[in-house]
């Protein structure tokens, strides 16, 4: 008895764990989306898209715009 409880509390346990995964993996792809689009736009003479330089994020930066995005 106590091995399927231990089978089932593991078990329950993977499945949280796999969907925090998947869910922090989605807010990272909206996080690089969010950096991406702010490293472009547009021009007032030709209306085309074009890239600006921009000071690129630290590690430390990203964490915190995750962790205030969870929040």
């Amino acid at each position: 008895m106590n091995y399927s409880d231990g089978l089932s509390n593991y078990k329950k346990e993977l499945d949280e764990y796999r969907e925090r995964t998947d869910r922090d993996a989605a807010h990272n792809r909206i996080v690089a989306r969010r950096l991406e689009n702010k490293k472009r736009t547009k021009c007032h003479h030709c209306d085309q898209m074009t890239e600006i330089k921009v000071k690129e994020p630290t590690l430390w930066e990203s964490h915190e715009e995750m962790v205030k995005g969870s929040l």
